[in-house]
């Protein structure tokens, strides 16, 4: 078995209203003249696992973000797998 690290990265789809990536701009907006516009808050996710082949690896962390890390209905997840 080989090692990996997987990194998730899951965002609200567009459309969906994400109130506190809205709250973050206009804190970011108050701190001064920072013109800041279109914010999104999203999820990192970053983990290990063994697997024998980076294909794998990657089609078993294809299964988790999309069975259980990411909602999609609402959410959009892309991913990375690294061999260590």
């Amino acid at each position: 078995m080989k090692r990996f690290r997987a990194t998730v990265k899951i965002m609200l789809k567009e459309g969906i209203l994400d109130a506190e990536a809205q709250a973050i701009e206009h804190a970011i907006n108050k701190l001064g003249t920072f013109n800041v516009n279109n914010t999104r808050k999203g999820k990192l996710i970053v983990f290990d696992i063994n697997s024998t082949s980076l294909k794998d690896a990657e089609q078993n962390v294809k299964i988790i973000s999309k069975r259980l890390l990411a909602n999609p209905i609402i959410e959009t997840y892309n991913f990375t797998v690294e061999e260590l």
